[in-house]
């Protein structure tokens, strides 16, 4: 099955590159992804084990490692400062947890993204 023609929204992706001498997270170079956008809350377990409620859920094509940051819409919506870090975009909202599980038939695989929003972003620039 190919999910692709499933994926009608574009995605913002900044993954988590680590942190620099100043503590600060670096995040890699923004990229634009397919992606099937649903502003729906659900729970999910984060990778350190707490129960959480999302903000959205993603399906995607790829797998994503959790921390880094999505932002439905394009890189044409942002500044040369929002793309180099996603903590200024205002609806940026965190990864915290991606899930992958193989069909019964094991023919596809389905992906989801669960983000999180709130008090883990910094303050929006205007």
């Amino acid at each position: 099955m190919n999910i692709l023609k499933y994926l009608r929204d574009t995605a913002v992706l900044w993954g988590l590159s680590g942190r620099n001498a100043y503590g600060e997270l670096t995040f890699t170079a923004a990229v634009e992804i397919p992606v099937r956008w649903e502003d729906r809350n659900e729970s999910f377990t984060s990778k350190d084990g707490k129960v959480l409620t999302s903000r959205a859920v993603i399906h995607v094509n790829q797998d994503i490692i959790p921390d880094g940051f999505m932002y439905l819409g394009g890189l044409t919506d942002l500044s040369t400062e929002q793309k180099a870090n996603p903590e200024l975009v205002n609806s940026a909202y965190s990864v915290k947890a991606f899930i992958k599980i193989k069909s019964l038939k094991g023919n596809y695989t389905l992906r989801k993204v669960y983000l999180f929003g709130g008090d883990v972003r910094r303050s929006p620039v205007s």
